[in-house]
């Protein structure tokens, strides 16, 4: 599919000010002014994340009443469980809250529900509880819309804090604390953290509580950053703060687990980004969560053990290979599906089912759906009568708004706005699609429906320097509000044959002004017949900038994004 380049408006005032005060090239600033970033102070608090950058924890609504409440169960001796999530974000932020609490000498347990459970609180994970004894209960990347399961758990004697990061939907749970930044009375200056961001300021409000001069937590930073990188957060703000931090603190750090999954998985380079995060690590954490037990993963983070900690990670990568075979099923029952029910040349949203779809993987197939045909797609997984579904979106469409619309057709539903989560009765599911699919249809509007390309700047192979690559290479890291710049050049030629490498990858050499580079493709395959022949003024390239080392040996590679004629 054609992708629609777009290009930022800039300000040409703003950019020969902000070009005077740094010395910076006209490219560097228009890659800052794209930021948001207007002064030169802003530019180094960017450039140079630290520790002064935390905002105080106490600044969350009910954050000291949830502390005063932890330290009142710890002197009573009373049993403690933090309830969490089975993905990355949810078994990182489980693992830095247990972690904490044990080391404060609290009787603390966590408790990490199957897929097949559900999401979040449930009834019979508190009746769980109860029966074990537990006097509170800790909500971690969850809990936010358990109005029901809170009220269960409040009235059986069960005190419940929560930390969480979604959306409220109405009013808050009548929990004895609520810590959520994102609830609607929220004044905390971040709106966007990730679970683990949010157990991450949990402790070092515990920290400040204990009146300890540096409360920044240090220890956790290697966590955070994983739950905060794989839960495809923005970037910014404190986000960018703890995976600055925490990134090395994981490739460096002693924590036993993580080492052995470094080691397991095979990484070679010599430091660690977002998307190793995303594409290497997040898959085989979550593949525990899907089709194994996510109390593993948990137990890998926490671990002192280290021949336990190698036997899990090797475990990771068995799991990871099922969930792959199991994912490419389910992937082509999908598509078949959706050609056969829609139009792929008209847009839409894609509600698709299965008898017994694995959950575990549903919601990476919904991603790959809406990747490849752009659009709103919902997965839903049946059994037994009930679908349990999840769902991913495209930009400027709010998944969560449009499921809202239909929750009248719903058990239940939660998540964000490019993704959600949800339970149905078999019976409603066809008048479900149909409801969806009229909300989509409503809602779509021409600019979501085309894919768009941000573009930082148009540039010539002349201005590629030094310079530039270090500047790009202090953006990082990358993420959601702070991605990674993409150039395009004008009149560009293809220098000798490109070649096809590898399973699907387009290689080739390119010249513009005398300058020649290598470029790779990557599922860029298809796009050889369209270049083999190109105009005589040459062909326009969107790219990535990087710097490839091999052998030794390091030059700059531009990585193509879309090609124009």
């Amino acid at each position: 599919m054609n992708k629609l380049w777009s290009f930022p408006e800039i300000d040409k005032n703003k950019s020969k000010a902000l070009s005077a005060e740094t010395g910076l090239s006209r490219i560097i600033v228009e890659l800052l002014l794209n930021r948001g970033i207007q002064t030169l102070n802003e530019a180094k608090l960017f450039f140079n994340p630290s520790e002064e950058h935390f905002h105080d924890p106490f600044l969350l609504n009910d954050m000291e009443k949830a502390i005063e409440i932890v330290f009142k169960h710890i002197e009573k001796d009373n049993r403690i469980l933090i309830y969490g999530d089975y993905d990355v974000d949810g078994t990182t932020s489980t693992s830095i809250l247990y972690l904490t609490l044990k080391k404060m000498g609290a009787r603390v347990t966590y408790y990490i529900p199957k897929r097949e459970e559900g999401y979040g609180l449930s009834i019979k994970g508190i009746e769980s509880a109860k029966q074990v004894g537990i006097s509170l209960i800790i909500s971690c990347d969850c809990g936010i819309t358990a109005h029901k399961e809170v009220e269960f758990a409040m009235s059986n004697g069960i005190e419940v804090i929560i930390t969480d990061h979604h959306e409220a939907v109405g009013e808050l749970p009548n929990a004895a604390a609520v810590v959520d930044p994102k609830r609607p009375d929220s004044s905390y200056p971040f709106r966007n953290l990730s679970g683990a961001g949010v157990a991450f300021k949990f402790v070092q409000a515990i920290r400040k509580h204990q009146d300890k001069e540096n409360w920044y937590a240090e220890e956790f930073y290697d966590l955070a950053a994983l739950g905060t990188a794989a839960d495809i957060v923005p970037m910014t703000g404190e986000n960018r703060v703890i995976v600055s931090l925490g990134l090395p603190a994981i490739f460096k750090g002693g924590r036993v687990g993580l080492k052995s999954l470094l080691r397991s998985s095979g990484f070679k380079k010599n430091r660690l980004t977002v998307s190793d995060v995303i594409f290497k690590f997040g898959p085989r954490i979550n593949a525990v969560g899907r089709i194994g037990d996510a109390r593993e993963a948990a137990e890998l983070f926490t671990t002192n053990n280290f021949q336990r900690a190698e036997e899990l990670a090797k475990k990771f990568e068995i799991l990871n290979t099922e969930r792959r075979a199991i994912d490419m099923k389910t992937f082509k029952e999908a598509e078949e599906q959706l050609l056969e029910r829609y139009d792929p040349d008209q847009f839409s949203g894609a509600v698709l089912y299965g008898e017994n779809w694995h959950q575990g993987v549903i919601g990476i197939v919904a991603s790959r759906i809406t990747e490849k045909y752009h659009r709103p797609a919902v997965m839903i997984s049946l059994n037994n009568g009930i679908g349990r579904g999840s769902g991913r979106s495209i930009p400027g469409f709010n998944l969560h708004e449009a499921l809202k619309e239909c929750s009248d057709l719903l058990i239940g539903f939660g998540g964000h706005e490019q993704a959600g989560g949800l339970t149905i009765e078999r019976s409603k599911l066809q008048e479900f699609v149909d409801t969806f699919d009229d909300v989509v249809a409503a809602k779509l509007t021409d600019e979501m429906i085309k894919p768009t390309l941000k573009v930082e700047s148009k540039i010539s192979f002349g201005e590629i320097d030094k310079k530039l690559l270090e500047t790009i290479r202090r953006l990082e890291p990358y993420g959601v509000d702070n991605a990674q710049p993409i150039f395009v050049s004008e009149g560009v030629e293809i220098e000798g044959k490109p070649l096809i490498v590898g399973d699907n990858h387009l290689k080739m050499k390119v010249k513009q002004g005398g300058i020649l580079f290598d470029t790779i493709g990557f599922n860029m395959a298809e796009d050889l017949v369209r270049i083999l022949n190109p105009p005589e003024a040459g062909i326009k390239l969107a790219y990535e900038i990087e710097e490839n080392e091999w052998n030794g040996r390091k030059n700059t590679q531009l990585v193509l994004k879309d090609i124009q004629l």
